[in-house]
């Protein structure tokens, strides 16, 4: 189960088993919206075989989106990024510091969409000769949470969830190829019915456009939360799921990103229209993590392996790699329960 996922099951807990009709005034929410998108030239992120190749073009903008759930003092911020990957360990400290310093929020679930038309941004050296992207892009996710968390109001909320058959299994060879199937949707909205934002949870990789279009995109997830936000007014934060094998798997007769992300977010539309929000008897979170350390397959300082991962990708990134994990795999793992 996949930190969002669990955040998400433990969250429809506390919706089911201890929701009243108490006021929802302790609850607290709030959302923001901000463009990420590199300037045009930087390195794309997602096909070794483009290896340090530049974009040429945008097809469509990247943004990070932020929700912020307040109970009582303590705050929690889910963000989602057009992104390949969430920023790196250096990136991610400073934004938390950042975060903290101006909202006193402490804890983040940042989620890359995982497309693969985002840049690379384990790099902290490009574009040569400028302020380095991932600088501009630290600013501006721990912008998005501080808007959020000034925007954030009195709220309620809910959860729907259902099996689509928008996924497959593209890799394993078992009869029984394990497939997550579930989208998740949660809705936030104020004391007065008007929704704050939607969260929608579902796995499946954004690799819809052709590996050789050297253009920006937010691929089928940027077009599923722009026509939810067209629809509602609210922002819509998609939090990839488990997507490992998974890719997309379109109804007859759909093609490409744009038609799959409208399919998939009517669906989430309609999903939303049942959900009745609540208010939460008693609104607390409680929050715990922990960092675990793991070592690595590859040993990167031997020369043979590094001129073979310099040449499946190039020596910028495999250098920043070498920086990412020198002292081993290190993952947080967070789990949230609210209500």
């Amino acid at each position: 189960m996949t930190d969002v996922r669990m955040w998400f099951f433990l969250l429809w807990l506390g919706l089911h088993y201890g929701a009243s009709t108490l006021s929802a005034q302790e609850l607290q929410a709030g959302a923001a919206v901000v463009e990420i998108t590199p300037p045009i030239g930087y390195a794309m992120w997602g096909y070794g075989a483009r290896h340090d190749a530049p974009s040429v073009g945008v097809l469509d903008p990247l943004h990070a989106r932020a929700l912020v759930l307040k109970a009582g003092t303590a705050g929690i911020a889910l963000v989602g990024l057009d992104l390949g990957r969430a920023p790196t360990r250096q990136s991610m400290a400073v934004i938390r510091e950042r975060v903290k310093a101006q909202t006193g929020i402490e804890h983040l679930f940042v989620v890359g969409s995982h497309t693969h038309h985002g840049p690379v941004i384990e790099l902290d050296n490009w574009p040569k000769g400028q302020r380095p992207y991932v600088r501009e892009l630290e600013d501006k996710v721990a912008a998005v949470i501080v808007a959020a968390a000034k925007a954030c109001r009195p709220a309620r909320l809910g959860v729907a969830a259902k099996e689509v058959p928008f996924n497959r299994n593209r890799h394993s060879k078992r009869p029984d190829k394990p497939v997550d199937s579930q989208l998740l949707v949660l809705r936030v909205e104020d004391a007065t019915g008007q929704p704050i934002a939607h969260a929608v949870n579902f796995a499946a990789h954004p690799t819809m456009h052709p590996a050789q279009v050297h253009k920006f995109s937010a691929d089928y997830p940027g077009v599923l939360a722009k026509r939810v936000e067209d629809a509602t007014g609210a922002p819509c934060v998609f939090l990839q799921g488990a997507a490992g094998d998974l890719s997309p798997n379109p109804p007859p007769g759909v093609r490409g990103p744009d038609q799959f992300g409208a399919v998939v977010a009517d669906v989430v539309l309609e999903m939303a229209k049942t959900i009745r929000c609540q208010p939460l008897e008693r609104p607390r979170l409680s929050v715990r993590e922990e960092e675990f350390r793991f070592g690595l397959r590859l040993d990167v300082k031997n020369p043979l392996v590094r001129t073979a991962l310099v040449l499946a990708f190039f020596e910028d990134l495999v250098a920043a790699f070498e920086r990412e994990y020198r002292d081993g795999i290190r993952p947080r793992l967070t789990c949230a329960l609210l209500d």
